[in-house]
């Protein structure tokens, strides 16, 4: 698998890639998609509206 977010290159893509608020929106993506390829499980919210933020609850919740 590969997944290209952009180029150091392109001055528009080197700029939003320096930003680290974008960073971790592609990092909170990625970890949503691999989260629903793999995991998917019963509850699971519409792709797209489930932030990292809900992973985290989510599986802190099954651990109890």
């Amino acid at each position: 698998m590969r997944v290209e977010i952009g180029y150091l290159t392109n001055e528009q893509d080197r700029l939003r890639l320096s930003d680290p608020a974008f960073r971790d929106v592609v990092a909170e993506g990625i970890l949503i998609a691999v989260k629903r390829l793999y995991l998917l499980g019963e509850g699971d919210q519409p792709t797209g509206t489930f932030t990292f933020a809900d992973v985290l609850a989510h599986e802190l919740a099954k651990a109890e």
